[in-house]
């Protein structure tokens, strides 16, 4: 069957000819025909005589061997001969369309893919399916012509989140600051509303993931959860291991008709490996996801508590050096003990119990032994050396200790004793690594060897400390073995760490270096890019950041397939809720759709969507006691059941945390205003924090607002006009109710990281925690700007 697009086509044979005469300079280049001297070519030294060939083949080999393609966006333009005619304006007085506008974008794009040039996206069909499962449907078919092109992968990348940014902007444009105003106001052309702050059109950007707004929305749901729990206990990190996960070759292999055993995929070289990882990469990248999920939830989770029992835990996943996804995540541990609270003793053994940094016994556990100097043993790389003069950035190789030790910081530093205590340190590390075979000596023979004594030893190691630290127990033959959970990493079969947080300054350094941070050059490039549409209107200055966003990055295949199949960046076993406080004229609030207000009576004030304190004020009377922050916590929107295929929607809304059953107990709101159920388990509240002394009548203000019973907000001023007396007179009443959501209040983690929580003012009330893209049907919004001249997103380094 002709393709109709090339039904007209006809292929002119001197086309090589025409080519070559036409541009000479071009032709060579694209046939590496450029030589002026084949003669003398063929009497050059051969390749093998080069001094310094052999590192350049073995860099080609490695290059080779590069699994994953990324795609980088041209962001200087083409570039322009001297000599060349340019057409400036070919489009004058015609309308500019998107790209993927056009009727049969996808069909000329990918011939090979659409050979008949039928079946695209833009092809009439009986029901209409959104780009979304269009694009889940074409990646994850048995026939893999699209799986395979990484160009269609970065292309539906592309694609999708364009459609993601147009429904942002969408949403912002409905967004206005809370005030008494009519339907007949607001359609008119001579309305003016109170504009959004810079800050707060950055913020939209933060449904859509992988921006620097989106990992800033991390942050805060990370802290509110800080508040609630106290401190972290672990911070784990997860390694993939595509190259030695048998499993995923296999299942690779089995979609093309093969059956390969381990043992044949453990006997091929790194080319032939490679070779099937690319292959399909969308089924590897769902399988390393898939064995993720299921050391979460089958080992982790499980009743074997392999590092205790788990309260919650956040997991962020990432793409290192644009390759293949790994995991961090910090967890609460039920019970643990805490640094300072509880004895050195109590915690260095909980820490034993869970965590080992040993070599195991070759003869007793061999598996486990070949396991660990395979993947636990640290080998220092570039990576190490980031920063000029230093060896090792994660300080490998580490002291060897008898025991497991708690390391504080001394409270006055003596120079001289410092450097000391570093010579005496360098000095027995030095002659560890000296030393052959080092597993047959212990630790007081190598002290010997270095001529320093046990006291002298322990003292120094403890006092080069900068900070809280532990020193895990570990023989001589052991300081480069990273700390592991035998558990875990018997089943992982891949690169692990986990470490005991020390305490609160230790926790916002890892959520700030790790776990929440975003590309900084991103992140600079979206705020200059808010500067510059200084001036502009709602929808110009989303415009300019989201096409920053959109064309100034870089992704790999594997980030690629998990936006575009809206696969989960991030995971966790309980929600975080934003709840909107404060007062009203400083809260903005989701207008009803233009097609609505206009069928309104010109006179009628409830324009707009409804936000949870709107719900919260018409709960149902055996509600009556209850508190905004236990109905919030508690209670989520009942949706109505559509046919998603039929919504006008840009996206499929996929949530970044792990579901919960819903409990079937729903409730009726008062006036109509639709069914609420009740959560199967309370999710953790967020909410602007007022600095009680800059602003005491806000701050309050949210005490009252969140844990004092109210059915209308005026209700929670005093007689004499203030919400301090108000708060006074019911402090006793609702003490109860704070300390079941703020147990930890005291934590002031603002002081320490000095970081400015106001950008959480810019949070959407009614948003479900979905981390992903979403619908613009399906989505109303309520926030809280107490603050809008805050001086914008935090960019954590």
């Amino acid at each position: 069957e002709i393709n109709p697009f090339y039904r007209d086509v006809s292929i002119d044979n001197a086309w090589e000819n025409v080519s070559k005469h036409s541009d000479p300079e071009l032709w060579n280049l694209l046939t590496d025909n450029n030589s002026e001297n084949p003669e003398r070519d063929e009497q050059t030294d051969s390749d093998d005589d080069i001094e310094g060939n052999d590192k350049i083949k073995e860099n080609e080999k490695k290059m080779s061997s590069v699994p994953y393609p990324t795609v980088m966006h041209n962001i200087n333009g083409p570039n322009i001969s001297a000599n060349e005619i340019v057409n400036i304006a070919p489009g004058e007085g015609q309308i500019p369309v998107s790209f993927t506008s056009e009727p049969n974008w996808e069909a000329l794009s990918f011939v090979k893919e659409y050979s008949t040039g039928k079946y695209h996206f833009n092809e009439e069909r009986k029901v209409r399916i959104t780009p979304s499962k269009y694009v889940h449907a074409r990646l994850k078919c048995c026939d893999d012509r699209f799986a395979s092109n990484p160009q269609y992968i970065f292309q539906s990348l592309d694609w999708i989140e364009r459609n993601a940014v147009a429904s942002t902007i969408y949403f912002t444009e409905r967004k206005q600051f809370q005030s008494d105003i009519n339907a007949g106001q607001l359609i008119s052309q001579e309305h003016i509303s109170r504009m959004m702050s810079a800050d707060q059109v950055f913020a939209s950007f933060k449904n859509i993931r992988g921006t620097p707004q989106y990992f800033h929305n991390m942050l805060l749901d990370i802290l509110a959860k800080v508040r609630q729990f106290s401190v972290y206990t672990w911070w784990l990190t997860l390694s993939a291991a595509e190259f030695h996960w048998t499993e995923i070759i296999q299942i690779v292999a089995r979609q093309y008709g093969e059956n390969l055993t381990e043992e044949e995929i453990n006997n091929m070289d790194w080319s032939q490996k490679c070779t099937y990882l690319k292959r399909n990469p969308v089924t590897v990248a769902r399988e390393i996801d898939h064995i993720f999920k299921n050391i979460w939830g089958k080992v982790i989770l499980s009743g074997m508590h392999p590092i205790g029992q788990i309260l919650n835990y956040d997991d962020r996943r990432e793409f290192q050096n644009r390759g293949t996804e790994h995991v961090h995540a910090p967890i609460h541990v039920i019970n643990a003990p805490k640094i300072d609270e509880d004895s050195d003793d109590v915690v260095t053994d909980f820490i034993d119990k869970y965590v080992t940094c040993s070599l195991p016994n070759p003869t007793e556990q061999p598996e486990l032994h070949a396991l660990v100097k395979k993947v636990q043993t640290h080998h220092h790389t570039t990576t190490c050396r980031k920063k000029k003069g230093v060896t090792c950035r994660f300080n490998a190789p580490w002291p060897p200790s008898t025991k497991t030790i708690i390391a504080r910081e001394p409270e006055s530093i003596d120079s001289t004793k410092l450097a000391t205590s570093k010579l005496i340190l360098d000095k027995v590390l030095s002659t560890i690594i000296k030393i052959d075979d080092i597993s047959v000596l212990t630790e007081r023979e190598i002290l010997e060897i270095a001529g320093v004594s046990e006291n002298d030893y322990y003292e120094a190691v403890e006092y080069v400390q900068k900070k809280i630290s532990i020193i895990y127990k570990r023989k001589p033959c052991e300081v480069n073995i990273g700390p592991y959970s035998t558990i875990i990493l018997k089943i992982l079969k891949s690169n692990m760490n986990i470490q005991f947080v020390t305490g609160l300054y230790a926790m916002l350094t890892y959520l700030t270096s790790y776990l929440c941070k975003p590309e900084h050059t991103m992140s600079e490039l979206m705020q200059k890019a808010s500067k510059e549409a200084y001036g502009k209107d709602i929808k110009g200055k989303m415009r300019d950041i989201g096409n920053v966003f959109l064309t100034k990055r870089e992704v790999s295949t594997h980030e690629a397939i998990k936006r575009v199949l809206s696969l989960p960046l991030r995971h966790s076993n309980i929600d975080v809720q934003y709840v909107p406080t404060g007062l009203k004229e400083n809260r903005t609030r989701m207008l009803k759709p233009q097609s609505l207000l206009e069928k309104m009576d010109p006179d009628d004030t409830n324009v707009y969507s409804l936000s949870m304190l709107d719900k919260y004020a018409h709960r149902p009377n055996n509600l009556e006691q209850l508190c905004y922050a236990d109905f919030a916590s508690n209670y989520i929107s009942k949706k109505v059941d559509v046919d998603s295929e039929n919504i006008e929607s840009y996206t499929v809304p996929v949530s970044d945390v792990i579901q919960v059953p819903l409990n079937p107990n729903c409730i009726v709101l008062k006036d109509n205003l639709g069914q609420m159920r009740k959560r199967s388990r309370p999710c953790v509240i967020r909410f602007h924090k007022v600095s009680k002394l800059k602003n005491p009548e806000s701050h309050y203000l949210r005490i009252v607002q969140l844990y004092l019973p109210w059915r209308n907000e005026d209700e929670l001023k005093h007689q004499d006009g203030t919400y301090e007396s108000k708060y006074k007179e019911v402090e006793n009443e609702i003490s109860v109710n704070r300390k079941r959501h703020e147990p930890y209040v005291d934590i002031d983690y603002e002081e320490i990281y000095n970081c400015d929580l106001q950008e959480s003012d810019n949070e959407d009330e009614e948003q479900d925690p979905n981390f992903s893209m979403f619908d613009p049907n399906l989505i109303d919004y309520d926030e809280d700007v107490t603050n809008s001249t805050t001086s914008g997103p935090i960019a954590p380094t």
